[in-house]
């Protein structure tokens, strides 16, 4: 009897202020097309000791090392990341290249802050301000303006009815995510910078962005696919950083043809 072999396993790595059930269309339907068990990995419970988190690039982050931890199966996996999800993504095939056999990463980057050398981010001012303002009376208020820029060039009173419902239980979700992780994560994207490591991932590396992403810039992308010895790049004029959300058939259509 021949043996069978072993199931191919995608881990998505979910995005700051994303919650799992958000995701759920994007899983089922890359399971579907991919032919690969998939299950989302939620970074935010692992993040609230980064008060304490040591100089970044010496050890992996909190949060790399948890999505290490999950990855139970013998053989590589394939990771899948979005926004915040594509840093822990490519820090984990940094530190556990054994482990990681290719990633899929959705408006990705190197390091999302801008520096005096990378242009290609957000200022670190904006991310701090919005740290401060999800103690106070703002919260609600700091996630729906993140989620406006995220859905740009959409709104969700343009979207047809079954996005803009997804989209708007999305958003009612993430108002529930603790606070403290919240600020986790945002204290992460001050200080994660995977720059220095782009050159030693040779895992194939597939980047989709939108044109037109108001979160992260296509910049970003265009360095990556520049940095990474096995990069292609896709970039999709119509949509901004939401592309998982708004049109995942789209876009799992688009990483299918990346298959092996």
């Amino acid at each position: 009897m021949t043996p069978t072999p072993p199931t191919t396993q995608s881990t998505i790595v979910t995005g700051w202020s994303i919650v799992p059930t958000a995701l759920e269309p994007w899983r089922a339907a890359w399971a579907d097309a991919s032919g690969h068990t998939v299950r989302v990995f939620d970074f935010h419970p692992y993040g609230t000791t980064l008060g304490i988190f040591p100089p970044f690039g010496h050890l992996p982050s909190p949060y790399a090392q948890a999505l290490r931890e999950s990855m139970h199966s013998a053989t590589p996996q394939t990771l899948v990341g979005w926004s915040t999800g594509t840093l822990i993504a490519l820090e984990t095939a940094h530190f556990w290249p054994d482990a990681v056999s290719d990633l899929y990463l959705v408006g990705a980057t190197a390091c999302f802050c801008t520096k005096p050398n990378y242009p290609c981010g957000t200022e670190r001012t904006h991310v701090r301000a919005m740290s401060r303002q999800l103690s106070g009376k703002r919260h609600a208020q700091v996630i729906a303006d993140f989620w406006q820029r995220a859905l740009d060039p959409a709104r969700l009173e343009t979207l047809d009815s079954p996005a803009a419902g997804h989209c708007a239980d999305a958003l009612t979700a993430a108002q529930q995510i603790p606070v403290p992780a919240l600020q986790a994560g945002l204290t992460y994207l001050q200080l994660a910078d995977v720059r220095q490591w782009c050159p030693e991932i040779r895992q194939p590396v597939h980047l989709f962005h939108g044109k037109a992403d108001a979160v992260v810039p296509v910049t970003a992308a265009h360095w990556l696919a520049d940095a990474l010895p096995l990069a292609t790049i896709e970039v999709e004029p119509r949509q901004g950083h939401a592309w998982p959300l708004i049109d995942h058939a789209h876009l799992v259509q688009r990483m299918r043809t990346r298959l092996p």
